[in-house]
């Protein structure tokens, strides 16, 4: 696999950038994270999400690498965070954990996400289970804290 330049991928108003898509070598936190040995393979991809021209989400995951399923084809197509589940192929991921908090954008994140270093943002972490329920991948969306907004309803619904 090799690295991607200005690739984008148009679903609806979102547009996604590749920025890179390779196979790697698992370091202590990817291996600890995905239950794998220190430099297994596995395939790290980063993209943008680009919204009306905005970067509203910058993605960078880590895959166990499998070369029997079209791992990056599918991600490739994955626009939202729904998509991470139902894809454009049958799914193989039966459940997965997602934790937000806060995070400062390191120089990297900033500089995809058009912002400076140190900017507030939110970090969506996720790690996604197989049907066997062993971790298949890793990884999380930074989002700048100008542009991410959680609105839901409490109480009782107006709906009878």
């Amino acid at each position: 696999m090799k690295e991607f330049d200005n690739i984008f991928i148009d679903k609806d108003a979102t547009r996604v950038k590749v920025i890179e898509a390779l196979i790697t070598k698992a370091d202590e936190l990817t291996a600890h994270k995905l239950r794998i040995g220190v430099g297994e393979r596995t395939i790290r991809i980063k993209r943008l999400l680009i919204r009306d021209g905005d970067p509203i989400f910058y993605h960078k995951e880590q895959i166990i690498y499998d070369p029997t399923r079209p791992v990056v084809e599918d991600e490739l197509e994955v626009t939202s965070l729904h998509g991470l589940f139902v894809g454009a192929r049958e799914t193989t991921l039966k459940w997965g954990e997602l934790t937000i908090e806060v995070a400062a954008l390191s120089t990297e994140e900033a500089d995809v996400l058009n912002t400076v270093q140190g900017q507030p943002a939110f970090r969506l972490e996720h790690i996604f289970y197989d049907l066997e329920d062993k971790p298949v991948s890793w990884g999380q969306f930074l989002c700048r804290g100008d542009r991410l907004k959680f609105t839901t309803k409490v109480g009782i619904s107006k709906e009878i």
